[in-house]
C-alpha cells in the first residue's frame, strides 16, 4: 500500500510539472496537450500499474482466504465442555451409587469365634453299643460301631488297634497285676481291632464325665478332666508306665511315671482340646 501511495504521488508531481504552466494559457490547448501528455505517460506507465494492481489485488484475496480459514478453525467444537469442578464443588450422584452412612455392624466371623470359644466341648456317643468280640481281627463299622468304649477281658491277653496301618493301642488286657484292667478309647469307621489270647472282650459304651483320675486311654482335656495345672502321679506307685500329652498333634509332656525307672510324678498345664494319653498305667491322679 505504501509503494502505491508513492507512485501516485510521483505521477501527480509529473502532472503538475507537465501541465502546471500550461493550464494558464487557453483551456482548449492545455485540454489538447494535456490529454496527449497524459496517453503519453500512461502508455509507459500503464505496465507498472497492471502488475501493482494484480499484486494489490492478490494480496487482498489470500488475506480473505486466510481469515476465512482462520475463521473455520477458531469454529466452536460439537463437544460439550465443563467446566472443572473447585474442591468445594461436589460431583454429582447417580441415585443408583448412593451411599448411606449406617452403624458398623459386628463381624459374624468374630462372634462366630467368641461363640465357638465359649461353647463348652462335648461327646456325643449314641452310636455306641454293647458288643462282645474274641480272638481274631475285625473292623470297626463292620463288626462293632464306632464310638467311645470301655474295653475288658476275661483273662489276660493282647489288644491291638490299628488306625490308617499305625497302632494306636498295644496293650496286654490283664487283671491289673499282670496288664491292665481296662482301656478306655473312641473307635472311628475303619480302625482295625486285632485280639490275641483271649477268649471274651467286652466292649461297653464309655459315659463321659469330668474326672480326676483317669485310666489307661485316651482323654480329652475339657471334656474328660478340667483345664488347669496339676500335679500328675500313678494311683499305684509300684505300677509304671508311658504318660503323654499332645496339644495340636505335638507332645508337650513325654514321660514314665511310677516304679523303679519313672517319676514319681509331673507337673502339668493342661489347656482344652489337649489329649492324654497313658499306657500300662492301671491309672494317673491328677491333683
Amino acid at each position: 500500500m505504501k509503494k502505491r501511495k508513492l507512485r501516485e504521488l510521483d505521477f501527480d508531481a509529473e502532472y503538475e510539472e507537465l501541465f502546471g504552466d500550461r493550464r494558464k494559457g487557453s483551456s482548449r490547448e492545455v485540454l489538447e496537450d494535456e490529454g496527449e501528455e497524459l496517453e503519453s505517460i500512461l502508455h509507459k506507465k500503464g505496465p507498472l500499474r497492471i502488475i501493482l494492481i494484480c499484486t494489490i489485488v492478490l494480496i487482498v484475496v489470500g488475506t480473505i482466504f486466510m481469515m476465512n480459514r482462520n475463521s473455520e478453525n477458531e469454529a466452536p467444537s460439537t463437544v460439550a465442555t465443563y467446566p472443572e469442578q473447585t474442591d468445594a464443588e461436589e460431583e454429582p450422584t447417580i441415585a443408583g451409587d448412593l451411599e448411606y452412612e449406617t452403624e458398623a455392624e459386628p463381624d459374624a466371623t468374630e462372634e462366630n469365634d467368641e461363640d465357638e470359644d465359649n461353647v463348652p466341648l462335648t461327646r456325643d456317643n449314641s452310636s455306641a453299643e454293647l458288643t462282645m468280640l474274641f480272638s481274631g481281627t475285625f473292623f470297626v463299622g463292620d463288626d462293632i460301631p464306632p464310638g467311645r468304649y470301655v474295653i475288658s477281658g476275661d483273662e489276660p491277653g493282647n489288644l491291638f488297634v490299628r488306625r490308617g496301618g499305625r497302632a494306636i493301642v498295644n496293650e496286654i488286657l490283664g487283671d491289673g497285676d499282670w496288664g491292665v484292667p481296662t482301656i478306655t478309647i473312641s473307635l472311628q469307621d475303619g480302625d482295625e481291632i486285632e485280639i490275641s489270647g483271649i477268649s471274651n472282650v467286652t466292649f461297653t459304651p464309655a459315659e463321659t464325665e469330668l474326672l480326676t483320675t483317669l485310666t489307661t486311654g485316651d482323654w480329652v482335656v475339657g471334656i474328660d478332666i478340667l483345664a488347669g495345672t496339676y500335679d500328675a502321679s500313678a494311683v499305684d506307685e509300684d505300677d509304671s508306665g508311658n504318660f503323654f500329652v499332645r496339644r495340636s498333634g505335638r507332645a508337650i509332656v513325654n514321660e514314665i511315671l511310677g516304679g523303679t525307672f519313672g517319676v514319681d510324678r509331673v507337673r502339668v498345664i493342661l489347656e482344652d482340646g489337649d489329649v492324654i494319653t497313658i499306657s500300662s498305667l492301671n491309672a494317673v491322679e491328677f491333683e
